[in-house]
């Protein structure tokens, strides 16, 4: 139509305030309002934002007629998804390549507002050191059950705020310099040692009662 606009392997200009019923950039044809097609390996779709550095990042690609919902590459190579009501990924299955490793527990974890790759090699970390702690103070934690103000779920757990009190900082996870979370993964290592040093107690107390058998 009148329109529409085409372009098949050329340079095109449009000027402003024109309103195209279709744009096709690459094919003769589109099912789409807007197309850009590609038959080579080359880059197809670039935004550059106004970074004067020779970086170019800080463009944002929005949604909508607001700020609500965008693409945001905020700084050199980190890309931001937002959306103000939430995210959501849908699919058979969700895959994240070349994330980053960080320390022992399940296979993701949520640090520093990024997510993270749960790894065990000490590949990964620097300055291993014995973990020196009264693990028994778990031992005073009291479960609860609540209701989850968001999702109003009603579940069981801990709070953090206690863990925080009785001085279980390692399974703390702070927000904005605040208790906000707990380790849960990290919380059977604590029990752990407790089984061991009871194991020790046991033994020890066999081997009492071993001694006053032999001697009667």
């Amino acid at each position: 139509g009148a329109n529409d606009l085409y372009a098949m392997n050329q340079n095109v200009r449009s000027s402003d305030n024109v309103d195209f019923n279709q744009l096709s950039v690459g094919a003769s044809f589109s099912t789409h309002k807007a197309t850009i097609a590609n038959t080579t390996d080359d880059d197809v779709l670039r935004l550059m934002g106004p970074d004067g550095g020779g970086l170019y990042y800080g463009a944002r690609f929005n949604f909508g007629d607001g700020d609500f919902v965008y693409l945001d590459e905020d700084s050199d190579d980190h890309l931001t998804i937002h959306g103000n009501s939430g995210i959501m990924l849908s699919g058979s299955y969700v895959s994240v390549d070349n994330m980053n490793g960080t320390t022992s527990g399940n296979y993701v974890r949520w640090y520093n507002d990024r997510l993270y790759y749960y790894s065990s090699s000490k590949k990964y970390k620097d300055n291993i050191q014995p973990l020196e702690e009264n693990f028994e103070k778990i031992l005073d934690a009291d479960p609860v059950s609540f209701t989850d103000k968001v999702s109003g779920e009603r579940n069981i757990g801990f709070i953090a705020e206690e863990f925080e009190d009785l001085g279980l900082e390692h399974l703390v996870v702070h927000r904005d310099g605040e208790p906000d979370a707990i380790k849960y993964e990290l919380v059977s290592l604590y029990l752990l040692e407790i089984v061991k040093e009871q194991n020790t107690q046991i033994a020890e107390l066999r081997e009492r009662i071993d001694a006053i058998e032999n001697n009667k």
